[in-house]
C-alpha cells in the first residue's frame, strides 16, 4: 500500500467509506476488499484496533467486514477474541458464508497452536480449506499433528482428528500411513491415505497399507470399506507412476470383478479405471445383469 512518509495514504481513517462503497457497487467487492486487507495486515496502534474491534461487533452479515477485523483482532490478542470467534460461529448456524469467514480467519491469523485448538473444537466435514491454509503456514503442520496426537490420546472426536489430517498435506507419507496404521478410526485412517496421496505420488508403503486395510474391510476396527479404499486408489491412480500405479489399478480390476462387492462399488472402480485401460476393456462386462456402459 503507497505511503506518504510514514503514514499510509489509505489509513484506517478510509474505513467507513470504503465499507460503504463496498456495499454500494457488490460487483467491484474484491476491489474493495483487497484495500480492506492491506488496512488489515498494516494495523499497528490502539486506533487501528478500536477500529477493528468496531468493525467486527458491527459487520452483521458482511462477511468480508467480518473476516477481516477478525483476522487483524486475532493477531494482536488470540486469547481474548479466539472465545468471541467460537461463539459467533455458533451463531451463525445456517450461514455458511459467515461461518467461513470466521474461520478463515481463525486459521490464518491466530497462534497456529490456538488456531490449530480452535478449529478442531468448530470441526465440521466442510472446512477442508481452513485446515489445509493452517497447515501452510510455519509451525501450522506441527501444531496440527500436536493437537491430533491429543485427541488420540483422549480416545474421541473422529470429525475432529479427521480435519486435523486433512491438514497435515506437507508431512511426509510415512507420517500419514503411521496415522492410517494406528487410528481407531475407519474413517480417520481413510483420510490419513487421502491426505497424503492427493496430489502428490504415493510410494510402496502407502499401497501396501491400502491393501492391508481393504482386506480388513469386513471388520470396521481395523480395516476400511470397499468405498473407502476406492476413493485412495483413484488418487494413486491418477498421481503415481511406476509400480505403484499398476498396485493401484490391479486393485481396482480384483474390485470392479468381484461378484461379492457391491455393485456401486464395482462400477466406481470401472470408472476410476477406464481413462487408463484400453478402449474396449469392459465392453462385455454385465454388473447387476446390465451391461458395463
Amino acid at each position: 500500500m503507497a505511503r506518504v512518509g510514514e503514514r499510509y495514504v489509505l489509513d484506517l481513517s478510509y474505513l467507513g467509506k470504503i465499507l460503504e462503497l463496498r456495499g454500494r457497487h457488490p460487483e467491484q467487492a474484491e476491489l474493495y476488499s483487497s484495500l480492506l486487507v492491506h488496512m488489515a495486515e498494516n494495523l499497528a496502534d490502539g486506533r487501528g484496533l478500536e477500529e477493528f474491534r468496531a468493525l467486527f461487533l458491527n459487520s452483521g452479515q458482511d462477511p468480508t467486514a467480518l473476516q477481516l477485523s477478525l483476522a487483524a483482532l486475532l493477531r494482536t490478542d488470540a486469547a481474548s477474541w479466539l472465545p468471541l470467534a467460537e461463539d459467533a460461529f455458533a451463531e451463525a448456524r445456517g450461514k455458511p458464508e459467515l461461518r467461513s469467514a470466521i474461520t478463515t480467519a481463525i486459521a490464518t491469523a491466530a497462534p497456529v497452536q490456538q488456531a490449530a485448538g480452535s478449529l478442531a473444537r468448530l470441526a465440521n466435514s466442510g472446512l477442508y480449506d481452513e485446515f489445509a491454509l493452517l497447515g501452510s503456514r510455519e509451525g501450522g503442520s506441527e501444531a496440527l499433528a500436536a493437537r491430533y496426537s491429543e485427541l488420540v490420546g483422549e480416545g474421541g472426536n473422529a470429525l475432529a482428528r479427521r480435519m486435523l489430517v486433512s491438514g497435515l498435506r506437507t508431512e511426509p507419507e510415512s507420517v500419514l500411513v503411521g496415522i492410517a496404521r494406528t487410528d481407531p478410526d475407519p474413517v480417520v485412517r481413510t483420510q490419513a491415505l487421502l491426505t497424503s496421496s492427493l496430489a502428490r505420488a504415493s510410494g510402496t508403503e502407502l499401497v501396501d497399507q491400502l491393501e492391508t486395510l481393504y482386506g480388513l474391510r469386513s471388520n470396521p476396527a481395523q480395516g476400511i470399506s470397499t468405498a473407502q479404499t476406492l476413493m485412495v486408489a483413484g488418487n494413486v491412480l491418477a498421481n503415481s507412476p511406476g509400480s505403484e500405479r499398476d498396485r493401484a489399478k490391479d486393485l481396482l480390476l480384483r474390485i470392479a470383478g468381484d461378484t461379492t462387492e457391491k455393485d456401486s462399488d464395482r462400477l466406481q472402480a470401472i470408472r476410476s479405471l477406464k481413462p487408463w485401460m484400453p478402449p474396449g476393456t469392459f465392453d462385455n462386462w454385465l454388473i447387476g445383469n446390465q451391461p458395463v456402459k
